[in-house]
């Protein structure tokens, strides 16, 4: 039998090396490429506020959002969404899918559009993770 190893906190190459395996196989079936970008806001030289997000297959997934908790409630999470919303629409993406605990940011996520498209129970202390979907309609000429 095949000795399967884990390893906690990976280094980055060690996940390049994973990711690259995935976009050549996706590439090989003519799938779109993959391609991550980060997003962020400074203020005073320093970062308050960012979004991770990955861009295939003609959708774009919001892997983290964070804002400075000093800097919550001001707008700069919604002013990021609106740049990945504004990056997916230049990437001919149809759809944004983000993923949220129901403790996260649940009602943010609607406020801006986004419908549940999927709710996986059983988390600790009765939570959820939220699946939410926002569709683009881009317009072709």
């Amino acid at each position: 039998m095949t000795e399967v190893k884990y390893k906690n906190s990976p280094i980055p190459s060690e996940i390049a090396t994973l990711e690259k395996g995935i976009r050549e196989y996706d590439q090989e079936r003519g799938m779109s490429s993959q391609q991550e970008v980060m997003l962020y806001i400074e203020v005073n030289g320093g970062q308050i506020a960012g979004c991770i997000c990955k861009q295939y297959h003609n959708s774009l997934r919001i892997k983290k959002l964070w804002v400075d908790k000093r800097f919550r409630n001001h707008g700069f999470g919604t002013d990021l969404m609106e740049e990945a919303e504004k990056y997916a629409k230049e990437q001919n993406c149809t759809f944004i899918i983000v993923h949220t605990m129901s403790w996260h940011a649940p009602d943010f996520y609607k406020k801006l559009g986004y419908r549940v498209e999927f709710e996986r129970s059983g988390y600790p202390k009765g939570t959820s993770l939220y699946v939410m979907r926002k569709d683009i309609y881009l317009s072709r000429s």
